[in-house]
């Protein structure tokens, strides 16, 4: 019983780490977008604007190609892995039993 606590502690904390990890990534990337493109569309010279637009292309090519989808599954990872210890949680001590007996039959 005492490795059945451990797993659902450490798939809590895994996916508490995970689902953390997503976030950080996403407001990241929206961040730095949001702030280029506040500087883009500011009154500066032509060679600054210029400068900025071209570094807010690379920025949101890299959110919409990398940033995003890494944030996405990190998120999603997180979930399932909280979603197993939930359901480790609410699982009845007679079927987890039951599926022992079960394994060590075959």
């Amino acid at each position: 019983m005492r490795v059945a606590k451990d797993r659902r502690s450490i798939f809590i904390l895994e996916g508490s780490i995970l689902i953390l990890l997503g976030f950080i990534v996403w407001l990241y990337a929206q961040s730095v977008v949001s702030g280029l493109d506040l500087l883009a569309n500011a009154s500066a010279t032509q060679e600054e604007l210029t400068r900025y637009s071209g570094s807010l292309q690379w920025w949101r090519l890299q959110q919409f190609t990398l940033l995003n989808p890494l944030a996405t599954m990190l998120i999603a990872t997180g979930l399932v892995l909280l979603g197993n210890a939930i359901f480790w949680l609410v699982k009845p001590r007679s079927q987890m039993g039951a599926e022992r007996d079960v394994s060590r039959s075959e």
